[in-house]
């Protein structure tokens, strides 16, 4: 991700979330955060269709955002983006991935969990609108 995509990110975010970033959380993220990487995902016509963010830690890689434009769903392209970030993870040498998704996303969930992730643990009312429980989710790739 360069700074010039935060537009079409942006476009992306704010239908995808009920809490989104803002354009400067991620100047700030792609400027002054060495731990993290942001990919986007563009098509045959170079229009961002999607991305994802990660956050390196010694206990692995942590995926703090990724989001597919609402028109392009049910093409692969979440599918895409999460291999990036397992591969990114193995070239780190940091075979765990973890996130947290809304309690109530069901779909993001199922989708997860097709992709090889577990619940590992619920944040009691980690979302403050709507209240609403995380689910943290790990998957290994070793």
């Amino acid at each position: 991700m360069r700074e010039t995509d935060i537009p079409a990110v942006m476009a992306i975010e704010i239908d995808a979330f009920r809490d989104p970033w803002t354009p400067l959380a991620y100047l700030a993220e792609l400027r002054y955060n060495p731990a993290a990487r942001y990919e986007v995902l563009e098509d045959e016509t170079e229009t961002v269709v999607g991305y994802a963010g990660v956050w390196r830690s010694a206990e692995g890689i942590h995926l703090a955002r990724i989001a597919v434009d609402a028109a392009q769903r049910a093409k692969g392209y979440g599918s895409l983006l999460l291999d990036a970030v397992f591969a990114y993870a193995l070239e780190c040498g940091l075979p765990v991935v973890t996130l947290e998704v809304r309690s109530s996303n069901r779909a993001a969930r199922a989708f997860y969990r097709a992709a090889g992730f577990e619940e590992a643990d619920v944040w009691e009312r980690y979302y403050a609108d709507p209240a609403d429980d995380a689910i943290v989710m790990a998957k290994s790739l070793a």
